[in-house]
């Protein structure tokens, strides 16, 4: 990634619709994690995907899922961007990528999608069950105690009732488990139709790696920014 790009310059404006990706790098030894986030743009109409996690964000330390959120407005990832992907879209592959866009803010926000720092590994996906089936179990052990006492168990000294029906009960599907890189690669997939020309990343996958993967395509225009104000 050898093109330098001037912060202060003049953007000519985009015409037609684009996709830009934009990465911030990561930086072990000053601690800096990166961040991967997409935006889809034609004339006002701006999308943004930007994964980050909750205010429980140091739980992802120990690599346990927390809810997450979508950050809407992308003017502090472009302006901590060190890379900035940029591709123009046609009508049918905006729509796409917008559709996309969406329904991934919509499953955020109903915490269908959980964020993993380390995204998919055995421990997260055990957390991401075990968080997910504590209401069925509760529900089983109120069940019993009114079954075995015939009355529904009560909490402290209020007495607040814990009423399940019995049919109270849905086969809801365990959340998936995102972090910013798996959700940028799925806006760049969708892109490409599902048949993305960079490999899926892992649970490894850094910021900085998934840019130099986006490179490797060919498909985009990059700019690098090697002092940023």
């Amino acid at each position: 990634m050898s093109n330098t790009r001037n912060p202060n310059e003049i953007q000519k404006p985009d015409k037609g619709p684009v996709l830009k990706v934009l990465v911030k790098g990561t930086n072990p030894s000053e601690g800096i994690c990166g961040h991967v986030s997409a935006v889809s743009k034609h004339g006002k109409e701006k999308t943004v995907t930007s994964f980050e996690p909750s205010t429980l964000g140091m739980l992802n330390i120990f690599s346990i899922p927390v809810p997450g959120a979508n950050a809407t407005d992308p003017k502090e990832d472009k302006k901590q961007a060190d890379y900035i992907f940029k591709k123009q879209l046609s009508p049918e592959e905006y729509r796409r990528v917008v559709n996309h866009q969406k329904e991934l803010e919509k499953k955020i926000e109903k915490k269908e999608v959980l964020y993993s720092f380390m995204g998919e590994n055995g421990f997260s996906r055990f957390m991401a069950s075990f968080l997910h089936h504590s209401p069925s179990i509760a529900r089983k052990s109120t069940m019993a105690h009114r079954k075995n006492l015939g009355f529904d168990p009560t909490v402290g000294d209020h007495f607040a009732e814990v009423s399940v029906a019995e049919d109270d009960h849905h086969n809801i599907p365990e959340p998936k488990l995102e972090n910013c890189v798996s959700t940028g690669y799925s806006v760049v997939d969708t892109l490409f139709g599902g048949n993305s020309k960079i490999p899926k990343p892992n649970a490894l996958t850094t910021p900085t790696e998934f840019a130099q993967m986006l490179e490797k395509t060919g498909e985009f225009k990059v700019k690098t920014r090697s002092n940023k104000s």
